[in-house]
């Protein structure tokens, strides 16, 4: 099990690396962020999973980090 989450985890920072979501700012690229906040909300939801401290402290940073960046990119394009 410790093997699988790793090799996913691995897997998905691969895919932000070389994706143009880690390097274009647009509002598809939020939501691709946004998705591991949203998956240990789900497994709560679906299959009743526990959700520790660690992991809502998690989801909150990333739901922050990805609001300042919509809204900067907000400002941006009003400039623009």
């Amino acid at each position: 099990m410790v093997l699988y989450k790793c090799l996913c985890n691995w897997w998905w920072f691969c895919v932000l690396l070389f994706s143009n979501a880690a390097r274009r700012r647009s509002m598809a690229s939020l939501v691709f962020f946004i998705k591991p906040a949203l998956a240990p909300i789900l497994a709560m939801i679906l299959i009743h999973e526990r959700l520790t401290t660690n992991m809502v402290i998690g989801i909150i940073v990333i739901i922050l980090g990805s609001v300042v960046s919509f809204i900067d990119n907000q400002r941006q394009q009003v400039v623009s």
